[in-house]
């Protein structure tokens, strides 16, 4: 069995590594929500133009409330955070700091 204290070492790089990775693929993943909770956005500001522009009726105003409800949605959908996940280092038998 290696000596842990041997290894501590390696532990700075493996996580300066792991973060570089990790930033990088949220940025990819931070990008493609965001494009497409800026779509589901227009989309529903376009709906929201048509019905304003139609004779207001009752299931006109259903409508309405249905985008007000799809606006709180995609507000909550808009990331705020990122997940952290634990690391593990393997070392093979016989490793030597």
């Amino acid at each position: 069995m290696p000596d842990v204290s041997a290894l501590q070492h390696l532990i700075r790089p493996a996580v300066g590594l792991a973060t570089e990775q990790m930033r990088s693929l949220f940025g990819v993943a931070e990008r493609d929500v965001t494009g497409r909770v800026r779509e589901w956005s227009q989309r529903l500001d376009q709906w929201d133009d048509a019905a304003g522009a139609l004779i207001q009726r009752t299931d006109l105003k259903q409508r309405r409330i249905g985008v007000a409800q799809e606006r709180a949605l995609i507000a909550a959908k808009e990331p705020d955070q990122q997940l952290l996940r634990p690391m593990l280092v393997l070392v093979p038998d016989g490793a030597e700091s």
